[in-house]
């Protein structure tokens, strides 16, 4: 059944509402380069490094040491097997304002800033945020109705609309 962009689906006697988010939601994940804050492991020594168009992340907020003092902040975790892997990086600072929105969400990496980029802007943000990607947020939002009441007809449950 579709609501204006919201979808009830049917699954035994639970219904579930899904909202599809319109596309070009995109932030920027920095910091790519940097192996400060957890961005490195035991299989890499720069994590974001690694990090390839079409890979998945996952935001999370978490606390950070940033010039001796702990603030928060909303990390950017790759994401292989349906689990969160290597911390790649960090979306910029003015999100931690829209946190709420941001945080637990999935994003897809779509551009992948560098040296050789074309773009003389691509190539400038590259180099002043230690590497820097462009993210399209791709997870739908999940609800789940309680009390699915539908009513009943001879047959068995009504089919919706």
């Amino acid at each position: 059944m579709i609501l204006g962009k919201h979808f009830l689906l049917q699954h035994g006697k639970k219904q579930v509402e899904m909202a599809c988010h319109p596309s070009g939601i995109t932030f920027d994940a920095v910091g790519l380069r940097a192996s400060s804050n957890g961005r490195s492991c035991e299989n890499h020594e720069c994590c974001g490094v690694a990090l390839e168009d079409n890979m998945v992340i996952r935001v999370t907020e978490e606390q950070v040491l940033i010039d001796g003092k702990e603030q928060k902040a909303l990390a950017a975790y790759c994401v292989n097997g349906g689990m969160d892997t290597c911390k790649v990086g960090f979306t910029r600072r003015h999100l931690l304002a829209h946190k709420d929105e941001y945080d637990g969400r999935l994003a897809q990496i779509r551009d992948i800033f560098s040296k050789e980029s074309e773009s003389p802007t691509d190539r400038a943000k590259h180099n002043r945020n230690k590497g820097c990607t462009r993210a399209v947020l791709i997870e739908a939002e999940y609800h789940e109705t309680p009390n699915c009441k539908r009513p009943r007809t001879k047959e068995g449950l009504s089919t919706p609309k």
